[in-house]
């Protein structure tokens, strides 16, 4: 019986190890302020965290009047209701931002002057983060019923876990309004609220959080009545735990599944949690004491779970596609062998995705001072990339910081040359060098590439003219808070050059009336550029004083012969070299072909040393 007992205690107590159902939020801090006037300014108490939500909300008693929201954050604000009016007295409005983080004084001016203005401001945080600023759904209305004002139900929620937030703007000052309910069982907590005692108004700010879809309302009671108020309601998505579906393939293990029924492998932005089952070897935990395996927020998986029978895991190499979720690459561990999540019908596959707001900004990006690139034969061309790099969490967490730099062809995408750098068509690069000291944190920096002559030309007359070269930064600072910037593309121009590896073709002793025969020289050429090529060859009489050998007297060929049959004669005027053809290099091996040389001396000719030039001509060939 103890045989049958065993994996039931198992079962039960991985059970116990599920997942919540939900990520939590929590207001991390909230404020008010009011005034007369047409401008209100209210600060944060403490630094906002990247990523977490920021809402503001405005009330102005005035009705023919427009509101706008800026801060000192440099966040990007979102309205949810806009411009919601009472007739004749008032307006207001809701906004959200995904912070970048930092210290930040949020802004609001009104159009209309000299009457009562309200804001209240509040920040949230959620385990799991925040989907972005934009409303999954939102309500608004006005009216004079008191006590109890009524948002009205919104459209239904299309996300279960969703931050409801309430906004109430009432003209009667003396007011002070309590939060109410969601039309759905549950109760609304306040986070902040205004009493205008300057010019009779008030506003609440409440917040709740729900985890099923449905056609939610929000609600506040006043004690006084009889006057005019707004409502609006919003419901911000949060992410949630992110459970994976699907199945990897492991040569030992066999089937993997990452979505069992009591305990899914869960995705955050940090690291990998819940287990997995091995039809082998039972249970392997992703989040173990003292490992477990990490996401860097983009995606990229490093670390090790533990199974009981099966030992260390290692997920370096495994990553999460950042826009469909779809897990790719390999883990392995020794008793484990490999575990494959690329299989043609491996479908391992999260809802997690990478945050789109960060406290690092990457701007101002540029791919060799804006110019088209142009090459030095048969050797590199430096080429920069210049960037900005600005952090809220300080120039401390910029020098602490990590970057990847990429200049790539187009037609190569970003992550292809992450995972293959070649110098015909992708450089990487994992550094760079400051070219100011960093100041308000922000800091310049510059990498720099040496590009080979056999790069990828883009320019119109090459095999790749719809496209152009790309630079990319992605830095990533010590609090792991991550942003990417592409440069504006640049033509990589053609380079048409050959080099010649030697400077002299010495045909030795040849008697007078005599020639070389079948004893040829010969030069080497090479193609020093990054297009096919032809050649054409020219040349000068030898000349020793008076005494003249003439040009037609040197004879070539792409191939060894004896003098007087087939081949080419040296010309004055350029001439195309039959039989030869250069294609572009992809390495620098180069590509390259051999010229041979033969000379007849006239009759009568003095003895001594004759000098003359030969010029190798290249020409573009498609």
């Amino acid at each position: 019986m103890k045989r049958y007992l065993i994996p039931i205690f198992f079962v039960l107590y991985f059970l116990s190890l599920g997942p919540a159902a939900h990520a939590s939020v929590t207001l991390v801090q909230a404020t008010s302020t009011f005034t007369t006037s047409t401008s209100l300014t209210a600060a944060f108490g403490s630094s906002t965290t990247a990523n977490n939500l920021l809402i503001a909300y405005a009330g102005a008693y005035c009705q023919a009047n427009t509101l706008t929201i800026s801060d000192t954050g440099g966040n990007t604000w979102v309205s949810a209701t806009s411009g919601i009016s009472i007739a004749g007295t008032g307006t207001s409005t809701l906004w959200a931002a995904i912070a970048k983080g930092g210290a930040d004084t949020v802004h609001v001016s009104s159009t209309c002057g000299g009457a009562g203005f309200d804001m209240d401001i509040a920040e949230f945080s959620a385990t799991n983060g925040w989907i972005s600023a934009a409303a999954d759904e939102t309500q608004a209305t006005s009216g004079t019923a008191f006590p109890v004002m009524n948002t009205g139900a919104a459209a239904t929620t299309t996300n279960a876990n969703d931050l409801l937030i309430g906004a109430f703007y009432d003209t009667v000052g003396s007011n002070n309004l309590t939060a109410g309910g969601n039309g759905k069982g549950g109760s609304y907590t306040k986070a902040v609220g205004t009493i205008n005692t300057a010019d009779a108004e008030s506003s609440i700010l409440e917040y709740m959080e729900v985890t099923s879809t449905a056609a939610y309302v929000a609600t506040s009671t006043g004690a006084a009545s009889g006057d005019d108020w707004t409502a609006t309601l919003a419901a911000f998505k949060e992410k949630s735990l992110a459970p994976a579906v699907g199945f990897a393939w492991g040569n030992k293990m066999s089937w993997v599944n990452f979505a069992t029924a009591n305990a899914p492998m869960v995705v955050s932005s940090s690291k990998l949690t819940g287990y997995a089952w091995s039809q082998n070897f039972g249970w392997i935990n992703l989040a173990p004491s003292g490992s477990g395996v990490a996401n860097d927020g983009l995606g990229n998986l490093q670390g090790y779970a533990w199974g009981q029978n099966v030992g260390w895991i290692n997920f370096s190499g495994v990553t999460i596609n950042s826009s469909t979720g779809v897990f790719s690459g390999t883990a392995s561990g020794t008793v484990a062998g490999s575990l494959s999540f690329g299989c043609s019908v491996c479908d391992v596959v999260t809802t997690w995705r990478p945050s789109t707001s960060s406290a690092v900004t990457v701007s101002n990006t540029t791919l060799n001072g804006a110019s088209s690139i142009v090459l030095t034969p048969n050797a590199t061309t430096s080429v920069s990339i210049s960037t900005t790099i600005t952090d809220t969490n300080g120039c401390s967490a910029i020098t602490a910081g990590t970057t990847t730099v990429l200049l790539y062809r187009s037609g190569v995408s970003s992550s292809t040359c992450l995972g293959a750098p070649n110098n015909r068509n992708c450089y990487v690069a994992n550094a760079f060098a400051a070219t100011s000291t960093c100041s308000s944190n922000s800091m310049n920096a510059t990498a720099t590439f040496g590009v080979y002559y056999f790069a990828d030309a883009t320019d119109a007359s090459s095999s790749f003219a719809s496209q152009n070269w790309i630079a990319t930064v992605n830095f990533r600072d010590s609090s792991a808070a991550t942003n990417t910037q592409d440069a504006t593309g640049q033509e990589l121009n053609t380079l048409l050059a050959i080099n010649v590896t030697t400077s002299t073709i010495n045909y030795g002793t040849v008697n007078a009336n005599a020639n070389t025969g079948s004893l040829n020289r010969t030069t080497t050429v090479q193609d020093a550029g990054n297009a096919s090529t032809t050649l054409q060859i020219s040349g000068t009489a030898l000349v020793k004083g008076a005494n003249v050998i003439t040009t037609s007297s040197q004879h070539y060929a792409t191939t060894s012969f004896t003098f007087g049959g087939s081949e080419q004669v040296v010309n004055s005027s350029p001439t195309t070299v039959s039989g030869f053809l250069l294609s572009a290099p992809t390495s620098t091996a180069g590509a390259s072909s051999s010229i041979f040389w033969g000379l007849a001396v006239p009759n009568q000719l003095p003895t001594g040393t004759y000098s003359g030039t030969v010029t190798f001509t290249s020409i573009f060939s498609q």
